[in-house]
């Protein structure tokens, strides 16, 4: 897909892009339209809700090695995101 953008906004594109760990505009792009294609963002209201209704559990026990489980996943995720070959 090609699209054509003024060049003082593909500029501001551009370090979007490095300013959030992209590796190229492409893969900013992508990124976010993936994001809004996953569906509307929540706002503050529905956040504050969210939170609320889980802060009285169920809980967890975790340990150090589910920490870094859960770290690992993220950064593949991200990397993913950021255009980035990673995996679990």
């Amino acid at each position: 897909m090609k699209i054509n953008v003024a060049d003082d906004v593909r500029s501001r594109i551009e370090a979007r892009a490095a300013e959030n760990g992209f590796d190229s505009v492409e893969a900013y792009v992508e990124a976010l339209v993936v994001a809004d294609a996953a569906g509307p963002a929540l706002d503050d209201a529905e956040i504050q809700s969210l939170l609320r209704g889980r802060m009285a559990g169920p809980f967890v026990d975790m340990d150090e090695a589910d920490f870094r489980q859960m770290r690992q996943k993220l950064k593949a995720r991200l990397d993913r995101g950021n255009g980035e070959k990673g995996g679990p």
